[in-house]
């Protein structure tokens, strides 16, 4: 990301996945999250909950789902 002239950071935390994440973004300031998200059928989506969906409903900063 350097050779694009982009900074990014790396952090680990532990917890309940939304709350711990959105926390890391405010503490550090974060001006994009960039999360993985699973594939999963729209009915496993349902029953399971995503993480991913419950950060981009929460959150007002930018954020990117990519498939893992």
């Amino acid at each position: 990301m350097r050779e694009a002239g982009t900074e990014t950071d790396v952090h680990a935390a532990t917890g309940r996945p939304e709350p711990t994440i959105l926390d890391a973004a405010e503490r550090f300031g974060a001006d994009l999250l960039v999360l993985g998200a699973r594939r999963r059928s729209p009915v496993g989506k349902a029953v399971f909950g995503s993480v991913a969906q419950s950060v981009l409903l929460e959150t007002e900063r930018p954020v990117t789902v990519a498939p893992t």
